[in-house]
């Protein structure tokens, strides 16, 4: 279920990409978590790019492969499908991961066009929480991707097979919270 509020209210989730992935924390020995939720913020303080044409917009969220429309929804939806398909089979406390956005950097449709180097950066942080109390059950974690962005002929013959920023994106996330899972909270 995506929560998706004004408000910075969470920590945070992200999972990773193949290039570089950074997870920061200390393990904090807990028996094992059941995640029943995953609740994504994006604050409404983060800025939006809205130039397609820009290459490297100074923006907190740069996201284009969805059709027009809100883009934070967008970033929020696809970061709650893919770490929501980390969360099964696991066993122990009921635990809700709240996940806050700090920023999320796909590629512009000028960038992707070029085939010039782009890449992908994502922060998130990730926040266990007791699922009845809402009491932070472990520390939250910084999850920092950062990876390489397909470009020019390589990124047209990759969507020709399907191959979307967003699957792309998705598979890292799904990856990065398994992992995270596995060392903290399994």
């Amino acid at each position: 279920m995506v929560k998706y509020s004004v408000l910075a209210l969470c920590g945070a989730l992200l999972a990773g990409c193949a290039g570089t992935s950074e997870i920061s924390r200390s393990d904090s020995g807990q028996v094992g978590w059941n995640v029943t939720d995953v609740a994504v913020t994006v604050p409404a303080a983060l800025s939006v790019s809205t130039d397609p044409d820009t290459r490297f917009p100074d923006r907190d969220i740069v996201w284009w492969e969805d059709p027009d429309g809100d883009r934070k929804a967008q970033v929020a939806d696809l970061i709650d499908v893919a770490a929501t398909r980390a969360i099964s089979g696991l066993g122990g406390q009921p635990v809700v991961l709240q996940v806050e956005v700090d920023h999320f950097h796909a590629v512009t449709p000028k960038a992707r066009a070029g085939g010039l180097f782009s890449f992908h950066d994502i922060l998130l942080h990730v926040t266990p929480v007791d699922a009845a109390s809402g009491a932070p059950v472990g520390e939250t974690v910084d999850m920092q991707i950062t990876r390489n962005a397909l470009a020019g002929n390589r990124a047209k013959r990759a969507m020709a097979r399907g191959e979307t920023q967003r699957a792309r994106i998705s598979a890292e996330i799904t990856a990065q919270m398994a992992r995270y899972l596995a060392k903290h909270g399994g």
